[in-house]
């Protein structure tokens, strides 16, 4: 796929490796430094006549996530702030937890999980805290010979949260497409926290060492690298339960089921999708196959030969909404878009 043009302007596509600097080097001249993030867990109240529970913390926070110890978990997972809209999140994997959900700034959350009609009683709240930092108002994108993006530095990730160095499978044959979940009326300032709190909560929380998702897009078209490890190189992220393995993700920030993505968004991601597979040698109108690793959330068991689109949704090979129904009906014009940069030699 040489000779392959941007689907929305002329940028570089030599190989890139993005790594990020050691925090006891960042300084004025270094970029900006790491942010830090807290994270508390709150159990919910155990009365069993309260369908809907609320937490409230002396200190703000941004971001929830829901944790139990039951098997099966909850069937029903949502929250939201006093007045807002109801959020629904899904287990994480085969974590005993949700995705993580943003909220805004806030101190008070009220939490409906049921458990066969139920309220369930083994659930906590983690209520995450994912800083500020005068970088948030003046992200920089980096090249650094490849795709432009907002790299872990520019966000301010904390390295020291990483358990384990990046690994690599023998290369990538598709890419998924998901959405993060939470609130979409999110500010452009508000995009490396929200990254910042997925990034802690999966490393910490969940017991995925980093970020699961290799590339995240905003809704401003700002794309942030994910998982440490290089953009243009083969990491083995945590995404897809089952099908982690020879496959990359990017993630659009944000719920989309009956929220459609804007314009800018649409078009950062396949801009994007169109570098990544060209980078890869991969055809986004063919299917591939792959071999499932099992999983609890895996809609196959494991050992079993699935073929899936090159580009597909997290939905395909898993027991989940994810991508968001409009954000799973974007995925045709993403193939035929990044279809039409390709070279003919393709």
């Amino acid at each position: 796929m040489s000779n392959r043009r941007s689907f929305l302007s002329l940028l570089a596509t030599l190989p890139v490796s993005i790594l990020a600097a050691p925090a006891a080097t960042a300084g004025p001249d270094r970029g900006p430094r790491p942010v830090e993030v807290s994270q508390r867990t709150v159990p919910l109240s155990a009365r069993s006549d309260e369908p809907v529970r609320t937490v409230r913390s002396g200190a703000p926070f941004s971001m929830v996530g829901l944790r139990f110890s039951g098997r099966p978990p909850a069937d029903v997972m949502q929250l939201r702030v006093p007045g807002g809209a109801w959020l629904t999140v899904e287990q994480a994997g085969d974590a005993q937890a949700s995705q993580p959900a943003w909220t805004g700034p806030t101190r008070e959350v009220q939490v409906r999980a049921l458990r066969g009609g139920a309220p369930a009683t083994d659930v906590a709240v983690v209520l995450i805290d994912p800083g500020r930092s005068p970088a948030d108002a003046r992200l920089r994108t980096a090249r650094d010979g490849g795709y432009p993006v907002i790299t872990r530095e520019g966000w301010g990730a904390d390295e020291s949260l990483r358990c384990m160095q990046p690994q690599y499978s023998d290369g990538v044959r598709a890419v998924a497409l998901h959405h993060t979940a939470g609130a979409n009326d999110y500010g452009p300032e508000d995009s490396p926290a929200i990254v910042r709190g997925i990034y802690a909560y999966h490393a910490q929380t969940l017991g995925w060492c980093d970020i699961g998702y290799h590339a995240l897009v905003d809704r401003y078209g700002q794309v942030f690298e994910g998982r440490a490890g290089g953009l243009d190189r083969a990491v083995i992220g945590a995404h897809s339960g089952g099908f982690n393995l020879h496959t990359s993700s990017a993630a659009m920030m944000g719920s989309y089921t009956g929220q459609e993505a804007g314009e800018a968004q649409r078009r950062a991601l396949a801009d994007y999708l169109d570098w990544k597979l060209g980078v890869h040698g991969l055809d986004p109108t063919a299917t591939t196959t792959l071999t499932c690793r099992g999983g609890g959330t895996s809609r196959y068991p494991e050992g079993a030969q699935v073929s899936v689109p090159v580009l597909f949704g997290h939905r395909d090979v898993g027991h989940t909404e994810c991508p968001g129904d409009d954000g799973y009906a974007l995925l045709p014009g993403l193939r035929s878009a990044a279809a039409a940069t390709a070279s003919p030699a393709k």
